[in-house]
């Protein structure tokens, strides 16, 4: 689009600089509120296609005020630093030409590598969703760079983007355990014949991402079962350690161990099979939450005494009772599960047991719950369950027909279990609008109407 000399007058007027402030922090806010699915039980479909075109018109609109709003982006990540604000200032980082794409994206990679555990999925996730010619440009030249955060930054936006060189596996040997990590995740779904050295990694982290690459690239079960018993006996030793790192993080170091936490768990759910004898013994290892939210992932009817019991924490109570829900499609309010809902405390302390996910929640009558014939159906207990159903594709392609209007934290489990049974037909709640388009419309889906 050519601007005429009126719209280049008014881009000079004090108001300007408001519009595209609030373009930098709607953007931030709608990315922020899209990249954490697994919580997400009040955003159903709709809405979350709808917060997609808002931020995609919000980064319409940084575009057409490109360099203003690589200025202000700059200023929201230097005032609040967080992943959201790191994706916004990437993403305006690589509006400029050529020859001052360098220099921006620079500018934007010092705030990474001072806390790259905090932003540096934002900056990822901008490579994905900016223009592929623009991102390629500056993931290009990062090969060559000695910066670890820069070659992690490359590998996870590759995998993001689908376009993994052959050269990256070379990675996988870096003397930096956070570069051979990316690498595995990155480089190991493709060839995951390099992988098998690094289960003996002296990183956990490194053993963990070389185990579910490896899993992951042989779903298709034609491996022993003895090598599958070994990469999923890796990931659970890492996950043990990684809960007893979750327990001694304090501050903000909490945050990204819980999220490397709840992934590998999400991860190890899939790989151990369903009535695996020692899953109550792990469940009652991990933090509460932790523990509901491996059960959620795993399906196993065998768990659900476990979720019944979490009801009577209070501090997890209402996400006990949505991962019971979610396994057995037993509505709490509807069937008079709840218990009176306690006066609210506007003094009480935030906590990181506290969750805003759980605002809003049914509050179950743990009581009612484990009277309710769900906990003694007859389940199958050699199959995974999902809304009182054994998981198979047809159940899932429905959990994620965007018509359906599920919430996004079902349609994320839903997302992660059909992607390992059919990687084809993989949908990533957090891709761009066209690119999850693109996604349902594989299984015949199509977006909201």
């Amino acid at each position: 689009m050519v601007a005429s000399d009126h719209d280049s007058i008014a881009l000079d007027r004090p108001f300007v600089s408001l519009i595209v402030r609030r373009h930098v922090e709607d953007a931030a806010f709608y990315w922020t509120v899209l990249d954490r699915p697994a919580e997400a039980t009040h955003l159903g479909a709709r809405r979350a296609w709808h917060f997609s075109q808002l931020l995609e018109a919000n980064l319409e609109g940084l575009r057409l005020n490109d360099p203003r709003s690589y200025e202000l982006s700059l200023d929201g990540l230097d005032r609040w630093g967080k992943a959201g604000e790191t994706f916004v200032a990437m993403y305006c980082a690589l509006l400029g030409d050529a020859g001052s794409r360098a220099a921006r994206v620079e500018r934007v990679l010092r705030a990474v590598r001072r806390q790259p555990d905090a932003v540096l999925r934002g900056a990822a996730a901008a490579l994905a969703w900016a223009a592929g010619r623009d991102a390629q440009a500056w993931i290009d030249t990062a090969w060559t760079s000695v910066e670890p955060v820069d070659l992690v930054l490359a590998l996870r936006a590759s995998a993001l983007r689908e376009e993994v060189p052959d050269g990256a596996a070379a990675l996988l040997q870096h003397a930096d355990p956070h570069v051979r990590a990316a690498a595995c995740r990155a480089v190991g779904p493709r060839r995951p014949g390099l992988l098998r050295p690094l289960f003996d990694d002296a990183s956990s982290p490194v053993r963990a991402e070389a185990a579910i690459a490896w899993s992951a690239a042989m779903s298709d079960g034609g491996h022993a079962a003895d090598e599958r018993a070994r990469a999923s006996g890796v990931l659970w030793r890492a996950v043990v350690e990684q809960a007893d790192v979750l327990a001694k993080a304090t501050g903000w170091y909490r945050v990204p161990a819980r999220r490397r936490l709840d992934r590998w768990l999400r991860e190890l759910a899939a790989m151990v099979p369903v009535g695996h004898p020692d899953l109550g013994q792990l469940v009652g290892s991990l933090p509460l939450r932790q523990g509901l939210n491996f059960s959620l992932h795993a399906g196993d009817p065998a768990l659900l005494d476990f979720v019944v019991a979490a009801m009577r924490d209070p501090s997890q109570a209402r996400w006990a009772g949505w991962v019971w829900q979610c396994l057995t499609a037993v509505d709490l309010s509807g069937e008079g599960l709840t218990a009176e809902e306690p006066p609210v405390d506007l003094d009480a302390p935030m906590t990181a047991e506290r969750r805003d996910a759980d605002a809003g929640l049914p509050l179950p009558d743990a009581m009612l719950v484990s009277a309710h014939p769900a906990n003694r159906h007859g389940w199958p207990r050699d199959q995974r369950m999902l809304l009182a159903h054994p998981v198979h594709p047809h159940l899932l392609r429905d959990i994620l027909d965007p018509n359906r209007d599920h919430a996004q934290a079902l349609r994320f489990i839903a997302a992660d279990a059909l992607s390992r049974m059919h990687p084809e037909y993989a949908v990533d709640l957090r891709a761009t609008p066209s690119h999850q388009a693109r996604q349902l419309r594989r299984m015949g889906l199509e977006e909201v109407a």
